[in-house]
């Protein structure tokens, strides 16, 4: 007689994955359950649910992580979850890449999800310089602040205009173009 395997889902959405993207991705597993975080749900309640014929499934592993804080606080919280799942002899899946507990690639998909859990923060927008700039409209912003023929910060905004870049706060301009000149490496 064949049974249907006790597949039990943890979902937390994030801003970095939303509650439909975590649904699509656990959906093969055929959870018995699903627990989503924030809807009278904790946590806490599907870890207590888990028996050791039970299977973990999350869609990503940072999405076992609490959903705010810093980065470190939040791996740390990641590493206690997923410590309180594997002492009820449960075996963790992350059912984007099927990388088990008990596998050899289960230090890789911690490493992934320690790198992620920064993204998720951000709204997954890692990467992006502040305000959209790419690189060519920071050099050229570098040239109009620079240049002797540009008096004042109108004419500057006109100049930023003129080339279609779209003009910064003044405040921004001076104290924080430099910065983001040296991420790029043109400074």
């Amino acid at each position: 007689m064949s049974t249907k395997p006790d597949n039990r889902a943890y979902l937390n959405p994030q801003a970095a994955l939303g509650e439909a993207e975590q649904k699509a991705l656990v959906a093969p597993y055929e959870p018995r359950e699903t627990y989503i975080e924030g809807r009278g749900q904790k946590r806490a309640d599907w870890i207590a649910s888990l028996r050791p014929t039970s299977t973990a499934i999350v869609p990503e592993l940072f999405c076992l992580a609490k959903a705010g804080g810093r980065k470190d606080g939040r791996f740390a919280d990641l590493l206690l979850a997923a410590g309180k799942v594997c002492r009820r002899g449960v075996v963790l899946i992350e059912a984007s890449s099927g990388v088990r507990s008990d596998g050899k690639k289960w230090d890789a998909a911690l490493e992934r999800a320690r790198n992620m859990l920064g993204r998720a923060v951000k709204k997954g927008k890692r990467g992006k310089p502040p305000l959209g700039f790419v690189r060519e409209e920071v050099k050229d912003m570098l040239h109009i602040r620079d240049s002797k023929k540009l008096r004042n910060w109108k004419e500057r905004v006109a100049a930023m205009k003129r080339i279609g870049i779209r003009v910064p706060s003044r405040t921004w301009f001076y104290t924080k173009l430099d910065g983001l000149a040296r991420e790029f490496g043109l400074i």
